[in-house]
């Protein structure tokens, strides 16, 4: 497998396994040796994470996907620190679940392997927030965001981006035959490395310099154009086999050398510091935007509901002075308005408003008659009086709020109850029958092995009639020869 560079890179990839078992992929993350038997050296590493609570908890979510896993890989020969690890787990972990209360996020497991030759973070996270609601930290159309995380740090820490054309490889190959060689024991060179190399040459011989001149070649050599994409081609042979597919930078719709050779070009320009400066900045700037975009749309889809107190914002606009002190019948209505007044908010403690109720208090304190006093409202002591007889305070309406919600729980635990009563009657009557079938299939099986043994036992005397009639047959063939030569 050819590729352009040495540079080195990671690769954010994303599993498209969920629905099933946690457990297992799990089982892959920690095993010591590979599906093959190959022992892995070095054995796998936990980073962070509890793989049964992982495990348990992907198990117990009654949605439809499971769990999400994925890995961050690097290519040979390229060292990861400790110190890197643990800041790229911090950090994805609040990438990928901005927004979310830190106490609501999934956990996560983090291991490392190392004996493919090169260094690779697997992780697994039960796709199920705390609160149970299922949350997707992938979800469908979130690409870009995943990108900038990726090339914000392989820019940072000097990784070369896997979307640099210069490192675009040459050909595609299946994953299989890749891992199979790097243990050595790999398939020899297929037919798809045979026609690159050929095409190779051609390239550097300038006698292609895109795909359509490439496709044109093939149609000259007898090779039919049976289909192609943004990504591949895939060739008819001449003799009708099997279709060749062809996946590399050669037979990308985007393939042409001059911009090839403009990329080089502008590459090496830009290694400068300044510019790689500027690029490190843009692209902070682009993981920082996409962050707080994933954030925002996550605080409002999962985020906490806070309800409005409106007893709370009824007392601020008190304290801030929009009605009179004096005026008692005025603090009364507004808190009959409430629902009720609490236990510390009595008419006890009415005498700092100026109650006229009270004894001490007269009429002449507030510069108007006490007959005058909340008139529109409240005509008369006595009948203020009456009235805070019927007020009900804050511990009592607590208290039927308790009540009713008492109810309304013994109301959805009796339905449950008869709900989970009419479906074990259900399961009851549904065993019945299952063994009702049962009983039937077995006396058929009974009735069919008598049927078979009493056949078999008819076979075998029929066997043995016809056995002795032939015997008798012979016989008696015999006796008539005999017979017949002592005539001569």
């Amino acid at each position: 497998m050819g590729q352009i560079g040495g540079a080195k890179n990671m690769i954010v990839g994303f599993s498209k396994h969920g629905k099933g078992c946690a457990q297992s992929a799990i089982d892959y993350f920690l095993a010591r040796s590979g599906s093959e038997g190959d022992l892995r050296d070095p054995v796998p590493v936990i980073l962070a994470g509890d793989p049964s609570l992982i495990a348990r908890t992907a198990e117990l979510s009654p949605h439809k996907w499971k769990y999400t896993s994925g890995v961050l890989s690097w290519a040979p020969g390229e060292e990861i620190s400790e110190e890197i690890e643990q800041e790229l787990i911090q950090s994805f972990e609040d990438y990928a679940f901005a927004g979310i209360d830190p106490e609501n996020r999934p956990p996560m497991l983090w291991v490392r392997h190392r004996h493919a030759g090169h260094h690779e973070m697997h992780f697994v996270s039960p796709r199920i927030l705390n609160d149970g609601r299922s949350y997707n930290m992938r979800p469908p159309g979130d690409e870009r965001r995943w990108d900038s995380f990726r090339s914000y740090f392989n820019a940072r820490e000097a990784w070369a981006d896997p979307d640099d054309p210069g490192r675009a490889r040459l050909i595609s190959l299946p994953d299989w035959i890749e891992k199979s060689r790097k243990r050595g024991r790999g398939p020899p060179e297929n037919i798809q490395e045979i026609i690159t190399n050929w095409v190779r040459e051609l390239v550097e011989d300038e006698i292609i310099t895109n795909r359509e001149d490439l496709i044109n070649i093939f149609k000259e050599q007898g090779f039919d154009l049976a289909r192609k994409s943004k990504n591949y081609i895939s060739l008819k042979p001449p003799e009708n086999g099997k279709n060749i597919r062809l996946k590399g930078i050669f037979y990308n719709e985007r393939f042409n050398t001059e911009k090839i050779l403009h990329e080089e070009t502008r590459t090496r320009e830009t290694n400068s510091s300044d510019l790689q400066r500027g690029k490190l900045k843009e692209l902070r700037q682009g993981y920082d935007r996409a962050q707080c975009q994933r954030e925002e749309h996550n605080r409002r889809r999962y985020g906490r509901k806070k309800k409005r107190n409106k007893k709370s914002l009824e007392d601020k606009s008190l304290e801030r002075g929009n009605y009179k002190p004096g005026d008692l019948g005025d603090y009364i209505n507004r808190h009959l308005e409430l629902g009720g007044i609490s236990d510390g908010q009595s008419l006890g403690g009415s005498k700092r408003s100026g109650d006229l109720s009270s004894p001490d208090v007269s009429s002449s304190n507030s510069g108007t008659s006490g007959k005058s006093l909340g008139a529109s409202r409240i005509p008369a002591t006595s009948t203020i009086q009456e009235h805070s007889g019927l007020l009900v305070t804050g511990r009592e309406v607590s208290d039927e709020r308790i009540n009713a919600s008492r109810e309304a729980a013994n109301t959805v635990h009796e339905g449950v109850t008869r709900h989970l009563r009419k479906s074990a009657e259900r399961s009851r009557k549904a065993n019945q029958v299952f063994e009702e079938i049962y009983r039937i299939r077995r006396r058929r099986h009974e009735d069919l092995k008598a049927a078979n043994q009493e056949a078999f036992w008819l076979y075998e005397r029929f066997i043995r009639k016809a056995k002795a009639i032939k015997d008798r047959v012979l016989k008696a063939m015999k006796s008539v020869r005999r017979f017949r030569g002592n005539e001569r």
